[in-house]
């Protein structure tokens, strides 16, 4: 049985940076008009914008002049041309002299409550609640371009900036994150998951791209572990009360001893969740936030109000398919049923974070039932069964007669 104090450990954050491959690109000629080649690809989930979404989406670009006029291009919309580069309508054409610095953005700002653009450095993003919904904001830069400039395509031979088209190399500004789960002990139970949520984190911030960071890469050109800055975010006005939660999904099933860990999956069905194809993902702003410690009141009731944490929400039985504790809509001396586990989060720009969570120790419940209690409460606390004043009686006496010997024939 867990005790009251104990403390249920959620595996360290696995880091694994979000790919972005270069796609082949063919040399055509576009003469003086400016085009671009994104470098991006190899994203495969919903929200994110992969290559091919871009050719959806496109890209808004804002060009800086050397010379003059300094904004030569002011958040230009381009479009896949059907082919291989992207052009914009009107057309931009090449300066005389000089060179460009382009900096680029998707998806677009406009209509989007997500994404509001102040100017071509600086962003407010404020992530949809509905998970299913959240945008993949990415961001391009490239400095001294001319049209003259030598570039050689991958897949085509050498040309110039001109002919060939301007290369982008988009990175993602966010933080994506995933959930895997596992049962690593043989404690007949298994876990119906159909929920999950991410508490006590910050829900709007800015955005501003450092053009003249002496340290990291801000840069995009390159295709390598650098990524943005975590100080390109800033003004978390919210105070890291803002809840993300995906649920009611196809039920995850884990049944006990299943050591290998598989993601919360939207699948159906679900599988083994060892593929990433279907994970749920939520894509939030890069931070730091500490982990819940304690409830927050000293009443009955009492709700997690600081600190961050992941909850599931869950049907947990025996193998017999018989109920131990009851899901989140049931309610159980006057709260829901969601299990979590406190963790301080750490997220920087560019980064996938997959955690998982061991449900063989169990976890705590989201919300307090005793009152003037501040510990939190392990899930699988008095759930199991157990005996106590296990004794045996003493025999009882019982008189069965004497015996004599029978009397003689």
């Amino acid at each position: 049985m867990l005790m009251k104090k104990s403390f249920i450990l959620l595996a360290a954050a696995a880091l694994t940076l979000v790919a972005c491959n270069k796609t082949v690109t063919v040399e055509e000629n576009q003469g003086d008009a400016i085009s671009f080649r994104p470098l991006m690809t190899g994203v495969t989930k919903t929200a994110d914008i992969d290559a091919t979404g871009l050719h959806t989406t496109g890209f808004w670009v804002t060009a800086i002049h050397s010379v003059g006029p300094t904004t030569y291009i002011d958040n230009q919309g381009f479009t896949w041309d059907g082919t291989s580069t992207y052009t914009s309508t009107p057309k931009y054409y090449w300066p005389a002299s000089g060179t460009l610095e382009f900096f680029a953005y998707a998806p677009t700002a406009d209509s989007n409550s997500q994404l509001t653009r102040t100017d071509h450095l600086i962003f407010t993003v404020t992530p949809s609640a509905t998970i299913t919904n959240q945008i993949d904001f990415i961001y391009a830069n490239t400095d001294g371009k001319s049209k003259s400039g030598a570039y050689t395509p991958v897949g085509g031979s050498a040309s110039t900036y001109g002919a060939a088209g301007v290369p982008l190399n988009f990175r993602h500004t966010g933080a994506k994150i995933v959930v895997k789960v596992k049962n690593s002990a043989d404690n007949n139970l298994k876990f119906e998951i159909s929920g999950w949520k991410l508490v006590n984190v910050d829900g709007s911030a800015t955005f501003t791209y450092n053009n003249t960071a002496s340290t990291g890469d801000e840069t995009t050109d390159t295709q390598d572990a650098t990524q943005l800055l975590y100080a390109d975010w800033s003004n978390n006005t919210d105070a890291q009360n803002v809840a993300y939660t995906s649920a009611d999904f196809t039920t995850n099933t884990v049944d006990k001893q299943l050591t290998t860990a598989k993601y919360l999956s939207s699948a159906s069905p679900v599988g083994d969740g060892s593929a990433e194809d279907n994970e749920l993902n939520m894509i939030l702003i890069p931070q730091k936030t500490s982990a819940a410690a304690a409830y927050s009141g000293s009443t009955a009731n009492d709700a997690v109000t600081t600190g961050s944490y992941i909850a599931l929400k869950m049907v947990i039985k025996n193998s017999s398919d018989n109920v131990v504790i009851a899901d989140a809509s049931t309610t159980v001396s006057g709260h829901t049923k969601w299990a979590m586990w406190p963790v301080a989060f750490d997220w920087a720009p560019g980064k996938k974070y997959t955690y998982t969570i061991d449900l063989a120790g169990g976890g705590y419940w989201e919300i307090n039932d005793k009152a003037d209690d501040t510990v939190f409460d392990p899930i699988l606390e008095n759930a199991e069964i157990k005996f106590v004043d296990v004794t045996v009686d003493n025999w009882s006496a019982n008189d069965a007669g004497t015996l004599t010997a029978p009397p003689a024939a």
